[in-house]
């Protein structure tokens, strides 16, 4: 397993984070066995949020073990916009998410903090402001955004800069080999395709830490399209009210590194997971997701 060196986290963070947004976590059953088999193939980093239901409430029973949770590198989400669409992102919402956050999971910090969700009509800097108090509180780690544009970020962290605060440390965006069209989460923020050229560039340039969620697109990756389907593969796929079209140029680099046709089940998953941070190097690590037995 490669780790790499977050701002903000004492322990270095697998580049394959295993995500809890699945039914067995969701519904809180018992995923120990995955979790311990994540963590003997040295996946040290496990991705949950707020608005997953019972998720963090099972990777806390997990936590809770002797040892765990010195070694695991826990990465949370707050402000998500409630089931009315009403957006969330604002300092009050935030605290309320952490402490249930932490409750739910069994410990007192969150090693990263990420906003789920983006409120433009929100100053950047009562963001910074807020999980500035909230790091030196000590209840989280380094924070960030998912679902951010760079523009926000740059923003954020201008403001961070001239005064003297903690700037984001990382973001969190989709990114795949498959691109995904539409919006299908809804305020989701994708550095896919050409026109997520800039945004890639951006992250390039800064050297920001980029986390990439649905890099296996949900299952487009997961060896559903077969070497032998190359010819047909460039289609949109339908994934349950979800999509994802392989463009041309991906599905070359998948292929040529062997990626496209992979069969796995479980944690073999890795592999694909992987492709992005393979072929665009300055990817920082990747979520994926898998069956609840290893």
């Amino acid at each position: 397993m490669k780790y790499s060196k977050i701002a903000g986290v004492a322990k270095p963070v697998s580049k394959i984070i295993l995500g809890t947004s699945t039914p067995a976590f969701m519904r809180g059953e018992n995923c120990n066995a995955l979790l311990d088999c994540a963590l003997s193939l040295g996946i040290n980093a496990f991705d949950t949020a707020r608005v997953y239901g019972r998720a963090e409430k099972a990777l806390g029973r997990w936590l809770a073990a002797p040892g765990v949770r010195e070694r695991a590198v826990v990465i949370s989400k707050c402000c998500h916009p409630d089931i009315f669409g009403r957006r969330r992102v604002n300092a009050r919402a935030m605290r309320a998410d952490l402490k249930k956050s932490l409750s739910a999971l069994g410990t007192d910090y969150i090693d990263i903090y990420l906003l789920h969700r983006d409120d433009l009509s929100v100053p950047a800097g009562t963001v910074v402001e807020e999980l500035n108090a909230l790091h030196s509180d000590g209840r989280i780690g380094a924070f960030g955004g998912s679902n951010w544009t760079h523009r926000r970020i740059e923003e954020a962290n201008e403001y961070a800069y001239k005064r003297g605060l903690i700037p984001f440390a990382v973001s969190s965006p989709n990114y795949s080999l498959a691109r995904q069209y539409g919006d299908p989460w809804g305020g989701g923020v994708s550095i896919c395709g050409e026109e997520g050229a800039a945004a890639r560039e951006w992250y390039a340039a800064c050297g920001m830490p980029v986390i990439a969620y649905s890099s296996l697109a949900r299952g487009v990756l997961s060896g559903r399209i077969k070497s032998g389907e190359f010819a047909g593969a460039g289609a949109t796929i339908p994934l349950t009210g979800f999509g994802h079209t392989l463009a041309q140029g991906a599905i070359e680099g998948a292929r040529e590194h062997g990626l496209l046709g992979a069969l796995f089940g479980g944690l073999n998953a890795a592999a694909a997971g992987i492709s992005a941070a393979v072929i665009f190097g300055y990817l920082n690590a990747v979520i994926f997701s898998a069956r609840t037995k290893p």
